[in-house]
């Protein structure tokens, strides 16, 4: 056991790995413990040391994990069923892998994956404005603001862009509220609003931004849209 151990302190990816176990066994404690006060704090704390150590880019990338945290929080006491629980606590303990081995620089191909991370982490806050449960509350609005303001901070540099950008995503994710689709398909088509006009954004930003992505983007937006609005369950 003790070689082991060491063996997983002097591989990165097997410490990432394991951190990424531990995560979960944290996060299936509160969830065993109805998240009352003290396992929900022993979960909190539990995921911050392991997220925090070593103490590198800790702050950088403190608007994903403040994301993620609030996420697994929230999306596991919306979504009570035991099934539920343990595809999304498997799916949450897959978005701590991606942050930390982004965080700790031992992912390769980091671009890519912080691409699946950031929709990644706004998948879930779709699907929990959207859910019923909250159906009609006033600080949905201001809470996917801020949520989307922190995603976008990693993707848009400038800090002038982010706050236009998440008042835009809330807009469309108000105005689309009134579709008579289920939640799914409006959590699938306000991430796939997020995640064109992100790359919209990020496009212009880096001056890349031309006609023909334009064009490219919009089709796929189209396109996409039409699919998930035919799959969804309609009800008048």
């Amino acid at each position: 056991m003790e070689i082991k151990l060491k063996l997983i302190s002097l591989n990165p990816q097997l410490r990432l790995a394991f951190k990424a176990i531990l995560f979960l066994g944290f996060l299936t404690l509160a969830r065993l413990g109805d998240f009352s006060l003290f396992p929900t704090l022993l979960f909190i704390i539990g995921a911050v040391v392991l997220y925090a150590r070593p103490l590198f880019r800790t702050v950088e990338k403190l608007g994903d994990f403040l994301v993620l945290m609030f996420s697994a929080l929230v999306f596991n006491l919306v979504f009570i069923d035991s099934l539920d629980f343990f595809f999304s606590a498997a799916c949450y303990s897959l978005l701590f892998f991606l942050l930390v081995g982004i965080k700790d620089l031992i992912l390769i191909n980091r671009s890519f994956w912080s691409v699946v991370l950031n929709f990644g982490l706004a998948y879930p806050i779709f699907l929990i404005f959207f859910q019923g449960h909250f159906a009609g509350v006033w600080w949905k609005a201001p809470i996917l603001f801020f949520l989307t303001l922190l995603l976008s901070k990693n993707v848009l540099k400038r800090s002038m862009a982010t706050a236009p950008f998440s008042l835009l995503v809330v807009e469309v994710a108000w105005a689309s509220s009134f579709l008579p689709i289920g939640f799914i398909g409006l959590a699938n088509l306000n991430l796939l609003f997020y995640a064109v006009t992100l790359s919209l954004f990020d496009f212009r930003e880096r001056g890349l931004l031309d006609k023909k992505k334009i064009l490219s983007l919009l089709s796929i937006f189209i396109v996409l849209s039409l699919i998930i609005l035919g799959l969804s369950s309609w009800s008048f």
